[in-house]
């Protein structure tokens, strides 16, 4: 499973890096509530000075999506809500 997150990781900042040109720098990648299949998903994130955008793969849905966080003080907020 490790290997295959990690291939994930590569190939969404190889897709997403574009997003440099656009005044977005990479912040990080994590693999969220590893313990608990039900909730895990991997998370890429690049941001700006007032946009984050998320790039996740979520395992147990099958689903990758885009989203799109404005930020609070450059901050991301805790509390976020997705709609798709």
């Amino acid at each position: 499973m490790e290997e295959i997150v990690q291939k994930f990781f590569t190939e969404a900042k190889k897709a997403f890096l574009f997003l440099e040109s656009c005044g977005y720098r990479y912040q990080s990648e994590n693999l969220e509530h590893p313990d608990e299949y039900r909730d895990s998903q991997a998370v890429v994130k690049f941001i700006s000075e007032t946009v984050v955008v998320e790039i996740s793969w979520y395992f147990a849905g099958a689903a990758i999506g885009v989203a799109f966080v404005e930020t609070e003080n450059r901050k991301i907020p805790a509390k976020r809500v997705f709609f798709g």
